[in-house]
């Protein structure tokens, strides 16, 4: 029973070294060079190329690379479980991300390294604590929206399903969404990329805020109208925004975010996985898969997270 590696650009040798120093007899086979691809069960792959998992007649499940899993519906064959890449490091790293950005803004950090560089002294006024509204509450949303709370902050939830956390006042729904907007200080997007999240961020979503939020977008770039964040901070809908993720990445030079006095651009890297994390969560899912025993972090097909 082989595992392969569907990783085109990605550095596929590495994680095989890695997985191997985990148990040497692991057969491993690395795209597109699977000479046995009856033999390949399991597969670890992101935005695999067209065709790609089709050429796997046995295969049972498929570990998406990442957290997320959103290209990965069109090339999923039937019947194939489809499972997340979550480790505690990743879940610490956004927590310390959106608590960075936070912070940043809080104390006008920006302002302040803009006046090293003129040498101008100015003590500058700052925010302390405030209301955070974390959209998405799964895995890495819930972990980060906890801890918030833990740290002081009055923290919303915003999910599609109802969802109890504690410390944390939740909505749920379309219909709770405006009661969830209301009174932020920040608005964090942890969402997953679905049908029903692609596009959120519109002009309409920003003209339900009352409260000129900081925007904190660390889902996925196609869940926001890049021309309605525009409006909306000219506007004065938001305040400002810090911007991990993006429609087209790398993000284009001549892009008007990176010039933008108000808006901090990042180069999506909230939180990455470390090789050795990567490969510990697949060897596990792969040993699932070979016991017959529950895979970590398995997608559901309905939901598409």
């Amino acid at each position: 029973m082989s595992l392969a590696l569907v990783l085109p650009g990605r550095g596929g040798e590495g994680l095989a070294k890695r997985l191997k120093a985990l148990d040497e007899q692991l057969d491993i086979q690395l795209w597109p060079d699977c000479p046995a691809p009856q033999t390949v069960a399991f597969a670890v792959t992101w935005q695999p190329p067209a065709g790609a998992l089709a050429q796997f007649p046995n295969l049972k499940v498929v570990q998406s690379l990442g957290a997320g899993v959103d290209g990965l519906a069109a090339e999923l064959p039937s019947g194939v479980t489809l499972c997340r890449t979550i480790s505690p490091n990743l879940k610490t790293d956004m927590r310390d991300y959106v608590l960075l950005a936070i912070l940043a803004e809080q104390r006008q950090w920006r302002a302040t390294a803009n006046d090293q560089t003129n040498q101008h002294w100015q003590q500058r006024h700052y925010r302390r604590g405030g209301c955070v509204g974390v959209m998405g509450l799964g895995e890495l949303g819930g972990y980060v929206a906890g801890q918030l709370a833990g740290l002081g902050f009055s923290v919303k939830g915003w999910s599609r399903s109802p969802r109890q956390l504690p410390g944390i006042d939740c909505f749920s729904g379309e219909a709770a969404l405006g009661e969830f907007l209301a009174g932020l200080d920040y608005l964090v997007c942890l969402l997953p990329l679905t049908p029903q999240t692609q596009g959120l961020m519109n002009s309409a979503f920003f003209a339900r805020l009352n409260s000129a939020p900081y925007l904190i977008h660390v889902g996925r770039g196609a869940q926001l109208d890049e021309q309605a964040l525009l409006a909306a901070l000219d506007g004065g809908q938001l305040r400002g925004a810090c911007l991990d993720v993006f429609i087209q990445e790398p993000l284009p030079r001549q892009h008007p975010f990176w010039r933008h006095p108000t808006i901090t651009v990042t180069p999506h890297n909230a939180s990455i996985t470390s090789g050795n994390d990567l490969a510990r969560v697949v060897y596990q899912n792969y040993l699932a898969m070979r016991q017959g025993t529950a895979l970590n972090h398995v997608v559901n097909s309905t939901l598409g997270y």
